[in-house]
């Protein structure tokens, strides 16, 4: 069974479950087609970028759904409760490894009716690339020292996490964490001075991008104009950055910009 196919049997039971708890019957098959086939329509939106890389460009997407009167609680109870549609696009795209805007919101509308040439497919679906007011800037992370899966990183992201390998999983192999910026395991003393999760930018709507150190072995600090500035490890302020900021990572270093 392929992971796609696995992941649309998961959804297509967890819709069910759903239903279930609220004393809904069991989904007709036309409820279970649309969701599906809705996943399938968002899917096809999603931006492939170099490296192999997939992007999801709109924070608001507005899900027109047709439904009779007779099935519109079972409509609710599926793809609005709870904001169930949504949690299960943000799932399907967590799956497929596409970057997600960190406030992307889904809203599902039950009409009455859909123009003629889309009232067969039973849904309609409108994108907003307008930028959510949460999110940041865009800045530039550039690696001069060290070696990653992408030499230079571009991103309106609140937060962006950098240390060695791309997924990070615990001592029972659970999902920890995704970098962002990941320096290759491949043994070089560069690379192999960069902690799996050794730090993070984030962004704040007051003072700008700051960066942290996530407990890492050798230590972050910050070439700023030939001074050095040393980040503190564990959870705090961070240190506010500047654009020519050249952050180091034990021997690892990258730009900001």
């Amino acid at each position: 069974m392929s992971r796609l196919h696995s992941l649309e049997k998961k959804l297509d039971e967890k819709l069910r479950h759903a239903l279930r708890s609220r004393g809904e019957q069991e989904p007709a098959r036309e409820l279970l087609e649309v969701h599906r086939a809705i996943l399938d329509e968002l899917m096809s939106r999603v931006d492939v970028l170099p490296r192999g890389k997939r992007k999801w460009s709109y924070p608001r997407v507005d899900v027109s759904v047709l439904a009779e009167e007779t099935r519109r609680r079972s409509y609710e109870a599926a793809l609005i409760e709870g904001d169930a549609l949504q949690r299960d696009a943000r799932e399907r795209l967590d799956d497929e490894r596409v970057d997600v805007p960190p406030h992307f919101t889904l809203k599902v509308h039950l009409v009455d009716d859909l123009p003629p040439d889309i009232k067969t497919k039973g849904f309609d679906i409108s994108y907003s690339a307008e930028r959510s007011r949460e999110q940041a800037p865009q800045c530039t992370l550039e690696v001069i020292a060290g070696t990653s899966d992408q030499t230079r990183y571009e991103s309106m992201s609140k937060r962006i996490n950098l240390g060695r390998i791309a997924e990070v999983l615990d001592d029972q192999q659970q999902f920890v964490r995704r970098n962002d910026i990941a320096f290759a395991d491949d043994g070089d003393p560069v690379n192999a001075s960069v902690s799996r999760q050794h730090a993070h930018l984030e962004f704040d709507p007051v003072t700008g991008w700051r960066l942290f150190d996530d407990h890492s072995k050798s230590g972050t600090t910050i070439l700023r104009q030939g001074d050095v500035v040393r980040v503190s490890s564990g959870p705090g302020r961070g240190v506010a950055l500047k654009s020519g900021d050249e952050i180091r990572l034990g021997k690892a270093r990258l730009r900001f910009s």
